[in-house]
């Protein structure tokens, strides 16, 4: 499960908001950021922009690139 790697990976950086939804759960949420594969992780701006998206099989890594990148698109 992805969840345990991005809440250690968030809880260092204070510019970063981590929100888990359960898209089952929520159909609006999967349809509003096009969701269509588990997992999938959006990284939206306080805009409501997004910024990057990783869909599949991801480690803590690639995770923290995807946050990279986020911030230079923002840059």
């Amino acid at each position: 499960m992805v969840e345990p790697v991005l809440n250690r990976i968030v809880a260092g950086q204070a510019d970063v908001e981590l929100h888990v939804v359960d898209v089952e759960c929520d159909a609006t949420m999967a349809e509003r950021y096009g969701v269509r594969s588990l997992p999938t992780l959006v990284f939206v701006a306080a805009s409501g922009r997004e910024m990057v998206r990783l869909s599949g099989t991801m480690n803590g890594k690639q995770i923290s690139q995807a946050i990279a990148d986020a911030r230079s698109a923002l840059a």
